[in-house]
């Protein structure tokens, strides 16, 4: 997903195509109002940080923020950025995922991955857990490609 931030304080994510890029930034304008506006004027835009971000960045990122939703992350939006390594594959290996699913805190089914209205209320303190499991599957489904 990509999305435009505009304003002070804004975040976004997007691919600059303009500018003969293909891999996606992160990018943050100033934050104070007076300063950005300042910015604008001197430089034409109030970005103060503009990072590029890798597959497990985009990764990490889809998981925190789909856990946050309703509907969860789905297979097929994750398999669009993640071909290789299928949201079970990643999530497998890990005792303690293992146990949020069967606690009932988090739903893995045919639709994809979902906090339980239970699991929502705990869901920071699972995103730990969960992130430091994808980082080690998708370093060890990475090394394998090679």
């Amino acid at each position: 997903m990509q999305y435009l931030g505009v304003g002070p304080g804004a975040h976004g994510r997007f691919v600059p195509w303009g500018e003969g890029k293909t891999q996606r930034e992160a990018r943050i304008q100033t934050l104070e109002p007076d300063n950005w506006l300042r910015e604008v004027r001197q430089f034409g835009h109030g970005t103060r940080k503009r990072v590029q971000q890798s597959e497990l960045d985009i990764l990490e990122e889809m998981l925190v923020l789909g856990l946050r939703m309703n509907e969860g992350l789905a297979h097929q939006r994750w398999r669009q950025y993640s071909p290789l390594l299928g949201l079970e594959d990643a999530l497998e290996d890990s005792p303690e995922v293992q146990r949020y699913l069967q606690e009932e805190l988090l739903i893995l089914d045919d639709r994809g991955l979902r906090c339980s209205w239970k699991g929502l209320a705990f869901l920071d303190s699972l995103l730990p857990t969960l992130l430091h499991q994808l980082q080690h599957s998708y370093r060890n489904s990475a090394s394998h490609c090679f």
